[in-house]
């Protein structure tokens, strides 16, 4: 099933293209990402710490401690703006 790559929402309504990118933390990101409105939301306003707050709180990360997954959702997400290629598109 597929989940917003922000919170793991089942509820996709938009597509980010992105190039494929190594964040560093022992795996790749490969193609575009998927997203909730409300994570869409926060996107278009630039609302990076509200979106990296959504995501640490919603996301069911392994269970590290915050800082580390504040640390490691902060490096996606910065991939993510920087790889990001296009404008988001509606799902339907």
């Amino acid at each position: 099933m597929a989940q917003c790559d922000f919170c793991s929402s089942t509820e996709i309504r938009w597509r980010y293209p992105t190039q494929s990118f190594s964040p560093g933390l022992g795996y790749e990101s490969v193609g575009d990402f998927a997203a909730c409105d409300a994570c869409h939301d926060l996107i278009e306003k630039d609302d990076r710490e509200g979106l990296l707050t959504r995501s640490v709180e919603t996301m069911p990360i392994l269970p590290l401690p915050r800082e580390f997954a504040e640390f490691a959702v902060r490096t996606i997400h910065i991939g993510f703006f920087n790889y990001r290629t296009g404008p988001a598109t509606r799902e339907e």
